[in-house]
């Protein structure tokens, strides 16, 4: 029942956690900084308060539906084939 701007903005969130944690264990010299955080840091940020932002808009629910048909199986499996390749 959530909402696509609640998933999307969750998803922006989460990710940039992860990602400024991550980047804290960088040891890369030649990365920029500015303010004791790595630019990367500071884009994570950005996706943080992105995703916060998302979160407060009111979008359509999302409505999913399990239907499988010989076509789905048939491209799934191309293209599973294809990311194997």
């Amino acid at each position: 029942g959530a909402t696509s701007s609640v998933l999307s903005g969750l998803y922006f969130i989460l990710a940039g956690c992860s990602r400024f944690v991550e980047e804290a264990y960088r040891g890369e010299v030649q990365t920029n900084k500015f303010g004791g955080l790595s630019i990367y840091q500071w884009l994570s940020i950005l996706s943080i308060v992105t995703g916060a932002f998302l979160t407060t808009l009111s979008g359509g629910s999302l409505v999913m539906s399990f239907t499988f048909s010989i076509e789905l199986i048939g491209v799934s499996l191309f293209a599973g084939l294809i990311w194997a390749v």
